[in-house]
């Protein structure tokens, strides 16, 4: 599993995400698992994804998720792989 952590900011909100649209990685991987918490004063979306779903590469460096809010924005956000 790898753990995605979507943190509220000035231009996203965490609670809005509607979690079904979630996909990661170059194949698209559905989460496993969600949970919305507080992380540092701020909502926070952390969603875990099976790797082999994911199709992220041993040592790749950066990987995106992709979704939509509730209201059908959609969003992308890419980050450094941890592992």
């Amino acid at each position: 599993m790898i753990e995605v952590v979507m943190p509220s900011g000035p231009t996203f909100d965490a609670s809005v995400v509607d979690v079904a649209s979630l996909r990661f990685g170059p194949g698209h991987a559905k989460p496993a698992y969600n949970s919305l918490t507080d992380e540092n004063g701020a909502r926070a979306l952390i969603a875990a994804f099976r790797l082999p779903e994911s199709k992220v590469a041993p040592g790749a460096l950066n990987a995106c998720v992709t979704g939509f809010q509730n209201d059908g924005i959609p969003f992308e956000g890419c980050d450094l792989v941890k592992h």
